[in-house]
Parts: C-alpha cells; sequence; structure tokens
C-alpha cells in the first residue's frame, strides 16, 4: 500500500480529522499493515474483550495508559475524582481477570490491543 493510502486509512480509523502525514503515525504505521485475520480478532477478545460492553471503561484504560499509569494525570484528564479513577481501574483489573495495571509488561499488552483495536477493527468484527 502507499504511503497515502495507509495515513488516510488510519485518519479514518482514529477520527482524525484534517491532515495526517505518514511520518507523523508513528506506530500505528506498522499496525495498519497488519492484515485483518481471526487470529488478530482472537488476541482481542482475549485481551479486552471483556471490556468491549463499557465503553467507558475502554476511555478509562486508554487515558491511563496514555499517561503511562499515573493516576493524578489521568483522573485529571477524565476529569475523575482520583478514588472513583482507582474504583473503575480496579473494576478494569477484575474483568481483565485480577491482572496488574501496574505491571509494565501488562501495560504495553493493553495499549497494543487498544491501538490495534483502533487501526486493525473492533473485536467481533469478521476478518476482511
Amino acid at each position: 500500500r502507499s504511503e497515502a493510502q495507509i495515513s488516510l486509512q488510519v485518519a479514518r480509523r482514529l477520527g482524525h480529522n484534517g491532515l495526517l502525514q505518514f511520518d507523523d503515525l508513528g506506530v500505528e504505521r506498522v499496525l495498519a499493515q497488519v492484515p485483518r485475520s481471526d487470529v488478530i480478532n482472537d488476541y482481542l477478545r482475549s485481551t479486552i474483550g471483556a471490556l468491549e460492553e463499557r465503553p467507558e471503561f475502554v476511555d478509562t484504560l486508554e487515558v491511563f495508559l496514555e499517561h503511562g499509569g499515573n493516576k493524578v494525570a489521568t483522573a485529571a484528564a477524565l476529569p475523575m475524582h482520583r478514588s472513583s479513577l482507582v474504583y473503575r481501574l480496579n473494576k478494569i483489573s477484575d474483568m481483565l481477570g485480577s491482572i496488574d495495571l501496574d505491571d509494565p509488561e501488562r501495560r504495553f499488552e493493553l495499549w497494543l490491543a487498544l491501538r490495534l483495536r483502533r487501526i486493525v477493527g473492533l473485536t467481533g468484527d469478521s476478518p476482511d
């Protein structure tokens, strides 16, 4: 695929309005070239699928990961009281099988799954 096609596809998937340069995509330029498949859908379902019915939990997890696990910054960005954020993060952890959201490897896996979800497609979608 050409760089322009990838930029356009990623911009649409991310809901980006305006010009988006290929070089500005970061990891998305790689993820956009991952073929959508049953393997990807299975990975997304097993990693973050439990959150699909709770979009507010998906949003919270994304903001939390974007802020490097900093709860104060995450609460301010949402905006949400810190104790409410902690409660919600505990619920997210429980829904995902009591995973440790402070574990850097787990955070990376969740971040990757959320990016794949945005770029490649939502869980439950059939492959193209």
